[in-house]
């Protein structure tokens, strides 16, 4: 098991929120939204972090359940990696992504705790998919900010900004 090259460069390259406040085609119904106030309420509010936490306690659960071995043997020692190396470099692409952004401090600490989970996942990929991070990270690297859901969880779709 190991993050894939291709994962790596993928988010290394990515021009964080470069096209926020527009509408791409991601390829999966979203709803879009302009303004960039509603966006930083959103991506504190807990309807948005519950959404994030079930998810990636899906994923976790997952692996603790049916792969224990392999998930005590390399979580710890690879979110450390992932932080260490590749999250410290990302959050400086991301900080001056932020600068109009009022509270700088909550979306940089969304984007992280998701970034950590989207490495994770891409880690343990022979064992567990989730639709869900898989749309966020092609939100994020088409340029956006998934900032909330709007719907029940897994009936839903995200909001993006």
């Amino acid at each position: 098991m190991e993050i894939k090259e291709s994962f790596i460069k993928q988010i290394l390259e990515c021009e964080w929120l470069r096209n926020c406040g527009s509408e791409s085609d991601l390829g999966f119904e979203v709803e879009y939204i302009k303004s960039r106030s509603k966006a930083e309420k959103l991506i504190k509010s807990m309807k948005w972090e519950n959404v994030c936490l079930e998810t990636g306690g899906d994923f976790t659960a997952f692996l603790y359940k049916n792969h224990k071995e392999d998930y005590n043997k390399y979580w710890n020692e690879v979110v450390v990696k992932v932080k260490n190396e590749y999250i410290s470099i990302i959050s400086r692409k991301i900080e001056i992504a932020v600068v109009e952004f009022n509270d700088k401090e909550a979306i940089l600490n969304d984007m992280k705790f998701n970034l950590v989970t989207l490495f994770m996942l891409n880690f343990y990929s022979e064992y567990y998919s989730s639709d869900f991070y898989n749309k966020m990270l092609k939100i994020y690297l088409s340029g956006h900010l998934p900032c909330g859901w709007s719907g029940n969880y897994a009936e839903g779709k995200f909001i993006v900004f």
